[in-house]
């Protein structure tokens, strides 16, 4: 139990070695920086889970901008094809936009997109 440095130690009237205190120390600094340690992984998870929220919602944002912007692409599509149902029956400009109950500078512009969709179809052929 005792070794030949804890007799001398003893011999001198020193009840420990100091690997003893040496110990204790190295002890005390291992449980500080354990405690370090699971802090800065609570801080990590922290970041983490906040990282995670906000990534949530960006794409709950982002998919309700994509369903905003896929009605109104909708309405566009629907727009353009009863546009096109209507000139084929030989309505002009004026009977359209009072017929659907738009603005005359949007079938103006839905009648040009139709006219160069066109275009670009017989082009194909």
């Amino acid at each position: 139990m005792y070794n030949k440095k804890s007799r001398i130690y003893a011999g001198f009237g020193v009840s420990q070695t100091p690997n003893f205190f040496y110990n204790e120390r190295r002890n005390c600094y291992d449980n500080d920086n354990q405690k370090g340690n699971s802090e800065v992984s609570v801080r990590y998870m922290q970041a983490w889970e906040e990282r995670v929220i906000e990534q949530q919602a960006a794409k709950e944002e982002g998919r309700k901008e994509g369903r905003q912007e896929g009605i109104k692409e909708g309405f566009r599509e629907a727009h353009l094809t009863l546009v096109r149902k209507k000139l084929t029956r030989g309505f002009d400009a004026e009977q359209i936009a009072e017929a659907l109950e738009l603005d005359r500078t949007e079938v103006d512009a839905l009648i040009e997109e139709i006219q160069l969709d066109e275009k670009r179809q017989e082009n194909e052929r």
